[in-house]
């Protein structure tokens, strides 16, 4: 199994990307596989606030949530 999720990294760093601009976890095909993901998986619906780094800020929190 390989880890490859790099959400934080710049988008223009990895071509399956086209944005050439922004971070990773700021793209569609981002957005569109974390849609996915959450809807196939029970994880709730949070987002980080203003947290001083924009690899979080606003973004989506990802863990398991127990109903």
């Amino acid at each position: 199994m390989i880890n490859d999720f790099s959400g934080g990294a710049n988008a223009d760093t990895d071509n399956r990307f086209p944005e050439n601009s922004g971070l990773i976890n700021d793209t569609q095909l981002y957005e569109n596989g974390l849609q996915a993901f959450q809807e196939y998986n029970p994880l709730g619906h949070d987002f980080y606030g203003d947290v001083g780094d924009e690899r979080f800020n606003n973004e989506r929190k990802l863990y398991h949530q127990k109903y």
